[in-house]
C-alpha cells in the first residue's frame, strides 16, 4: 500500500513511477530488444527468443511502474487518485468548464476532438455529423 496521504507524497509517488519506467526502458528494453533484433539476424533464434521474452516481461513491469495501483480496496491509480484528491478536478468539474466557457474555446475543443475522431476513423468529418453540438453551442 502507498503512502499517499499528503499532495507531495502523492506526487513523489508518480514522479518515482515514470523515473522507473524511464530507466527501464532505458537500460533493460532497448538493450534487450536489440540484443533480440541482432540475434535473430545471425539465425540465433532461441536465444533471440529469449530476449524478446525478457523484453515483455519488464514491458509489463514498465506499464505496471505507470500505472501504480494504490491499493487493491480502493482500487485507484496514482495519477487519477492525485487529480480528485488534490486538485478538486472531476469529469464534472471540466464540463461545467466547458459550458460555461467562450465561443473560441469551444471551437478549440470541438476541433481537437473532430481531428482526433478523423485520424481515429480515417474519414473526413462533416459540420452536418456535430450540427445539435454547433447548435447547442452558437446559443
Amino acid at each position: 500500500m502507498s503512502d499517499w496521504t499528503t499532495q507531495a507524497k502523492c506526487l513523489a509517488y508518480i514522479q518515482d513511477g515514470y523515473e522507473n519506467a524511464n530507466w527501464i526502458n532505458t537500460y533493460v528494453l532497448a538493450p534487450a530488444y536489440n540484443t533480440a533484433y541482432d540475434k535473430w539476424s545471425i539465425g540465433q533464434d532461441h536465444v533471440a527468443i529469449s530476449y524478446m521474452l525478457n523484453y515483455l516481461y519488464w514491458c509489463m513491469d514498465l506499464i505496471n511502474e505507470l500505472l501504480k495501483e494504490h491499493d487493491t480496496d480502493i482500487d485507484k491509480y496514482a495519477l487519477p487518485y492525485f487529480l480528485e484528491e488534490y486538485t478538486g478536478i472531476d469529469m464534472d468539474k471540466i464540463l461545467d468548464a466547458m459550458w460555461d466557457s467562450d465561443k473560441l474555446r469551444w471551437f478549440h475543443f470541438i476541433n481537437y476532438i473532430d481531428s482526433m475522431r478523423a485520424g481515429i476513423w480515417n474519414v473526413e468529418i462533416y459540420e452536418t455529423h456535430l450540427a445539435d453540438w454547433y447548435r447547442h453551442f452558437s446559443i
